[in-house]
């Protein structure tokens, strides 16, 4: 029973000390690389449109 107690306690402390800072930091690198490949795709179909590059920019 406490070697039960003791393996619950540790994966209680991974999961808040490591695992969810971890999960966040990953999120917002996600949604960083989301925007910017958002950003290219909507410049190359503005370039294929013939849209003026001051436009673009």
């Amino acid at each position: 029973m406490a070697v039960a107690l003791l393996t619950t306690l540790y994966g209680a402390v991974i999961a808040n000390a490591f695992a969810q800072p971890m999960s966040a930091k990953l999120a917002r690198a996600s949604q960083l690389e989301k925007t910017n490949k958002s950003l290219i795709l909507e410049t190359i179909s503005g370039i294929q449109e013939g849209m003026n590059p001051r436009v673009l920019e």
